[in-house]
């Protein structure tokens, strides 16, 4: 699978513009590797400042001249000071953005309970509101804990198996 060099539109999609070089992908990997390694700086200066935050994931973006760094967290986190030691240690640019507990197992991607690779991190790319109703109408016992999914919240998959059990 190539991976191709993309511009916005105007319509906030990507165009592609054309197919990544072998050059592309060798740098693409290298920024991957890089922003694991900063992803484990940063996930030790929250573990200092006791941030209620878990750190998930990070990207390079703008060619390696940004680095944006996913987490999850209950409520709101005054991360501002912790922008600006990363900015200064690392000197990059940084961006911290809160992704929600769903966004959070789609980053990470593990196996469900069926013994496959979560859904959200191999299919989905949205996701829908899922109720205990749907549970219910598949004939499921209604015990969240075993119709949560690796997120905590109840699995995608039930919402996609409901119109069918109706």
């Amino acid at each position: 699978v190539s991976n191709p060099v993309e511009a916005k539109t105007t319509k906030g999609r990507k165009k592609i513009i054309r197919k990544a070089t072998c050059c592309d992908l060798k740098t693409d990997c290298k920024l991957a590797d890089k922003a694991a390694e900063q992803l484990k700086f940063c996930k030790a200066r929250v573990k200092d400042r006791d941030l209620p935050m878990k750190m998930v994931g990070a990207r390079f973006a703008e060619e390696g001249k940004k680095l944006i760094f996913f987490f999850t967290a209950e409520g709101r986190v005054d991360f501002r000071a912790l922008v600006k030691e990363l900015a200064q240690t690392l000197k990059l640019r940084i961006e911290l953005r809160q992704i929600g507990a769903r966004d959070g197992a789609k980053f990470i991607g593990r196996v469900g309970p069926c013994g496959q690779t979560t859904c959200c991190s191999r299919f989905l790319r949205g996701f829908k509101s899922i109720s205990m109703g749907m549970a219910k109408n598949q004939g499921l016992s209604p015990n969240p804990t075993k119709l949560t999914g690796m997120c905590g919240k109840l699995q995608c998959c039930m919402s996609y198996e409901d119109d069918m059990y109706k």
